[in-house]
């Protein structure tokens, strides 16, 4: 007879109420335990023996039923083949399994599968130890709306900011529809529960003053400067910063003036690596380069042939344009240097803040919506595949352009 999962058990009073408890012990020696009130029987404070036997009866019909699922599970998972059994969707157990070790678990399929990148299974990952802080070792099976939340609750409560509370809701709540898909749970317990509000962060981009400071410095800096030809390519492209720093020289085509973008440097916890872009996407695109920035990678591409001359190199297609044959230049050096840059031209953004590299993106896109683009080619520009994302977030980036819109409105009402 096959050893039974659970043990004998027991029963006992509270509140005015039976209940019972059984435990069991899994595959790394830690016990848990499982109760349960029972409802249906007597509580008699003057004959409790009448109502222990009942629920005792209760325990052992509870327990044997449990006994017989567990053997049951069990009968299926040995009929599975071996490469399967690892599986959460089908070795989780709602009973057993804890929040933490199916949501890690389904972060490194994800991740396996190719379905993720490294930079956003870290993410992810980030959130996982956040509800492991919080929620321990509590089962999915335990998981209930009002647990939820009591948890973004006690996030709020600790000054956490809105979109954080808000991304490591959304890891739990996808973690439980997929569990509730699979069968594993009744009903997705965090869909009931609503993230904190958050407004939504605007755009900095440069101020009129910053941006003439801006051209400025970039037309007095060194022809070959990495660094400056990084915040050309954001400027006057509206690049990312990991896809400047992703650019071979392989996706520039200086007779035609063009950069493609083909991949982006992305990070990993402590750790940057070459992550392709979307190829399927509006992420893989080809932009055709104004002159002043093409001059500006005409020199740096004279500056490589050089170097790779000095170093008896014949072909240079898979040096990156912002590195060299080190490899590519890291995307925090890029910030790091633009923090120093910005401080010392005492640089604004329209939102009154210092703006950081990012918003020289944001710069690219609000100037061209001001100055008449549609929106459908500023999307495409950017690389984005929504354009109704682009008209929402720089809509009213450019506080001059909404005050020339309104200086129109007598003329386009005929008064």
């Amino acid at each position: 007879m096959a050893e039974e999962k659970y043990s004998k058990g027991s029963v006992y009073r509270h509140h005015g109420s039976w209940y019972a408890r059984v435990s069991h012990r899994d595959e790394a020696g830690r016990w848990h335990s499982r109760s349960k009130a029972l409802r249906g029987v007597p509580y008699d404070e003057a004959r409790p023996s009448v109502g222990r036997r009942k629920a005792e009866a209760e325990l052992d019909a509870w327990r044997d039923g449990l006994n017989r699922e567990a053997a049951e599970q069990a009968e299926r998972e040995a009929r599975l083949p071996e490469a399967l059994r690892d599986s959460p969707a089908l070795s989780a157990d709602a009973a057993d399994v804890t929040v933490t070790d199916y949501l890690a678990r389904r972060v490194e399929v994800a991740l396996a599968s190719g379905s993720i990148e490294a930079s956003t299974a870290s993410g992810y990952m980030g959130s996982v130890r956040r509800i492991e802080r919080d929620l321990g070792t509590m089962r999915l099976s335990e998981l209930t709306p009002a647990v939820v939340q009591a948890w973004i609750d006690k996030m709020a409560l600790e000054g956490l900011a809105p979109r954080t509370i808000k991304k490591h809701r959304r890891l739990l709540k996808e973690g439980c529809e997929e569990a509730f898909q699979l069968g594993l749970l009744k009903r997705n317990p965090v869909a009931v529960v609503r993230g904190p509000r958050s407004r939504p962060d605007k755009p900095n981009p440069l101020s009129a003053a910053s941006l003439s400071a801006v051209n400025a410095w970039l037309g007095s800096a060194d022809a070959q400067d990495r660094f400056a030809l990084a915040c050309a390519v954001a400027l006057y492209t509206g690049m990312r910063r990991g896809e400047a720093c992703g650019l071979r020289w392989s996706d520039v085509d200086l007779a035609a003036g063009e950069l493609s973008v083909r991949r982006s440097i992305k990070r990993d916890n402590a750790q940057y690596y070459v992550g392709d872009v979307p190829k399927t996407g509006a992420s893989w695109r080809t932009l055709k380069m104004p002159a002043s920035l093409a001059e500006r990678v005409a020199d740096r591409r004279a500056w490589a042939e050089g170097l790779a001359e000095e170093l008896g190199v014949d072909d240079i297609d898979d040096w990156y344009v912002l590195g060299g044959p080190d490899g590519y230049l890291r995307p925090d050096i890029v910030s790091r240097d633009w923090t120093s840059l910005a401080r010392a031209l005492r640089l604004k953004g329209t939102r009154g803040r210092r703006p950081t590299f990012h918003d020289l993106r944001h710069t690219f896109a609000s100037r061209l919506i001001a100055a008449g683009v549609d929106v459908r080619t500023v999307a495409a520009l950017l690389g984005h595949s929504d354009a109704s994302l682009v008209l929402r977030v720089y809509a009213d980036a450019l506080p001059e352009a909404k005050a020339a819109a309104m200086g129109r409105v007598d003329e386009v009402m005929g008064a």
